[in-house]
């Protein structure tokens, strides 16, 4: 993950000096990093749960 932005701190506080857009990307990455660890019949079904996954 890259480094975090100033205002960012381990855990879920922030200090409201991150931009909207760049925690979308950090939860973004975060849930890739999740999914890529998962077996490929559960990659399989979360696409078929969340079709907005697909195309990343």
């Amino acid at each position: 993950m890259p480094a975090e932005p100033d205002g960012v701190r381990p855990g879920p506080s922030l200090d409201g000096t991150v931009p909207q857009d760049e925690i979308a990307e950090m939860i973004d990455h975060s849930w890739e990093r999740v999914v890529a660890k998962l077996s490929r019949g559960t990659r399989d079904l979360l696409r078929t749960l969340q079709p907005r996954w697909e195309s990343r």
